[in-house]
């Protein structure tokens, strides 16, 4: 058995344990096979997908080895998602959902909903005030799933694509000339704006 599996069944087992004493249980199911497995919490037209991860070859800053990839689902229609390591923010997550089946509370509760999602918007919102130019350029704000986030802004032969990866959120940037990328960089939020206008706009380097 793939250390994934058995993270996945213990997951199974302490959301068994989490809804045991509910009034209106929900149905919970684990399906999946080789290292690949999902635990399925559904209460009528809402449901949770959760996709279990084995990170033991690089365990986060408290040492936790596996992570969760959340999905919020209501009538078959994705409506959120987000990945954390933390197992007990999970069940508190998918019984929110299940019985306030709202994003506004998801959000308000749980800082991992859509995090790069929700980064990107406030990031943009930022940029565009400290450089309203910015805004006349081409923009596109795209969720991926799985926790994902992608932005693209783009001036003439240049673009800027930046990517939010993983449970902090951390922004990955690619500049982009004639559809070739020139440099990677970490962000840094409090440059970024500066960044963008001057490599877009004022088209340095």
């Amino acid at each position: 058995m793939f250390q994934v599996e058995k993270i996945a069944r213990s997951l199974l087992d302490a959301l068994v344990a989490h809804f045991e004493r509910d009034a209106n249980t929900p149905k919970i199911v684990l399906e999946g096979a080789g290292v690949h497995w999902d635990c399925h919490v559904t209460r009528q037209d809402n449901q949770v997908s959760i996709y279990s991860c084995d990170c033991s070859y690089q365990p986060d800053e408290q040492g936790r080895t596996e992570e969760f990839i959340v999905s919020y689902l209501h009538q078959k229609q994705a409506v959120a998602c987000g990945r954390t390591h933390d197992r007990k923010v999970v069940l508190q997550s998918v019984a929110t959902w299940l019985n306030h089946p709202s994003k506004t509370q998801l959000y308000a509760g749980f800082d991992f909903v859509d995090r790069g999602l929700r980064q990107l918007q406030a990031a943009e919102r930022h940029w565009l005030q400290a450089f309203p130019q910015l805004e006349k350029l081409p923009r596109l704000l795209d969720d991926q799933g799985s926790g994902f986030a992608h932005y693209t802004i783009s001036h003439r032969n240049r673009a800027c694509t930046c990517t939010s990866i993983g449970e902090a959120g951390a922004l990955c940037w690619q500049f982009v000339w004639d559809g070739c990328v020139l440099f990677e960089t970490l962000a840094v939020p409090h440059a970024t704006a500066e960044v963008l206008k001057r490599y877009l706009i004022d088209q340095e380097a």
